[in-house]
């Protein structure tokens, strides 16, 4: 069943410069039970030609429009891991109930695909998804090792075994990348701590029948550690195909963050070309080596990125050619504090604006958000088993909600 929107309004404070048309992202949640937020937000800025300042926020009131997922509705979930969107449709994967469920844009639900199982077309334990040609559904399971592949109507296309001799059989993500290649993020099933590395898997693309075969068994991103303590190992690795073809990879560390990229068909050698390190090891600010940081973590005339003790995710918008870095349990703020931090930048790679988001209501308790078409702002939440999502504190129960812009409280005025 679908309810209509409750009365009731959220206020959250956004900054006033996000870019259009940026390019949808979705990062993994790792807990039990989750909520789906689906924000449509009206344009707020377009790429400016100067920074804006760290307080340079609006405060907006969001107006819930409908929820779905409730006790008594059609559609339950479990712990939704990833969301896409395609053909007016939303899809969002379910590490717990092991499949797919489908929505309207307007929330209704259309279908389930798949299922839990480990025959063709059944999922165990999944973590990741992509769509590639926006007509595939290519879904990564953890700890099968296997890619599934159905189309966006749910008929099961393909399985791919991606498991590996040397025991890294424990799959993270899945990514469609460019000329026939996808590539998986694998690490070490029998060590938790294990480095994730990632292969590139050939498949045909024509028919979308997928060879089985890493090529040449090529590992994309070594471990990296810290130079001068050496103390500091990179567990798992944030890491995103842009529009352009380019992967980038940001190693998941306390402190240091490097950005790696690779072409694609342009060789072997990624070009590292951005690197954060702290001045000292006692600084918990990072430090980038093509802005202006202070000892207070100031950049460009005033704007603020604060200081992450962890970095989470790195994403690329869809037109603008910059990049968003996402942290999470900002030290300057309450642990679970999201930090946001987005260059613009034109064909010629000019800096043309920048987006500063940190300590929102909504996502600041690790939650998971993206902008995508036409500016919609998704936003998954952790939610306590048996309790109320964290973000609300009233009787929302775990499902789908969606909130619209209240008119005239994007100008800031």
């Amino acid at each position: 069943m679908l309810k209509a929107g409750h009365d009731r309004e959220r206020r959250a404070c956004w900054s006033a410069l996000i870019a259009r048309n940026a390019r949808p992202v979705v990062c993994e949640v790792p807990a039990a039970f989750g909520v789906l937020i689906w924000i449509a937000v009206t344009t707020i800025g377009a790429c400016g030609n100067s920074p804006k300042p760290a307080d340079s926020v609006t405060e907006v009131t969001l107006v819930e429009r409908w929820r779905t997922g409730q006790d008594d509705d059609e559609v339950i979930f479990g712990s939704i891991v990833d969301v896409e969107s395609a053909r007016d449709r939303i899809f969002l994967l379910d590490a717990v109930m092991n499949d797919i469920k489908v929505l309207t844009m307007d929330g209704a639900y259309v279908a389930t695909i798949a299922g839990e199982g480990d025959g063709p077309g059944g999922l165990r334990a999944p973590c990741d998804m992509t769509i590639m040609n926006d007509s595939l559904l290519v879904v990564c399971n953890s700890r099968s090792a296997k890619v599934d592949v159905f189309t966006l109507d749910g008929d099961f296309v393909r399985r791919a075994d991606v498991a590996v001799d040397d025991g890294f059989v424990f799959l993270r993500g899945v990514r469609a990348w460019c000329d026939g290649i996808a590539v998986i993020s694998v690490c070490n099933r029998a060590d938790p701590h294990a480095v994730e590395v990632l292969y590139a898997l050939d498949y045909y693309s024509a028919q979308f029948v997928f060879r089985g075969r890493l090529l040449e068994r090529r590992v994309m991103c070594e471990p990296m550690v810290y130079d001068e303590t050496k103390a500091l190992f990179v567990e798992r690795q944030s890491w995103c195909v842009s529009r352009k073809g380019e992967l980038t990879v940001a190693p998941y560390a306390t402190d240091v963050l490097w950005l790696k990229r690779w072409r694609c068909g342009g060789g072997e050698e990624p070009e590292v070309f951005r690197q954060y390190s702290p001045r000292r090891r006692d600084v918990e600010y990072l430090r980038w080596l093509h802005g202006r940081f202070d000892a207070s973590g100031y950049m460009y005339d005033d704007v603020v990125l604060s200081p992450f003790s962890r970095v989470v995710d790195h994403v690329w918008p869809r037109e603008c050619g910059g990049y968003l870095i996402r942290g999470s349990e900002s030290k300057a703020r309450e642990r679970g504090a999201v930090a946001l931090a987005f260059e613009m930048a034109d064909a010629a790679g000019e800096r043309t604006g920048f987006l500063h988001l940190v300590g929102n209501e909504i996502g600041a308790d690790g939650g998971v958000y993206f902008v995508g078409e036409d500016n919609v702002l998704i936003v998954m939440e952790l939610g306590v088993p048996g309790g109320t999502p964290t973000w609300a504190g009233d009787d929302l129960s775990f499902g789908a909600v969606c909130f619209s812009v209240a008119e005239g409280t994007l100008d800031g005025k």
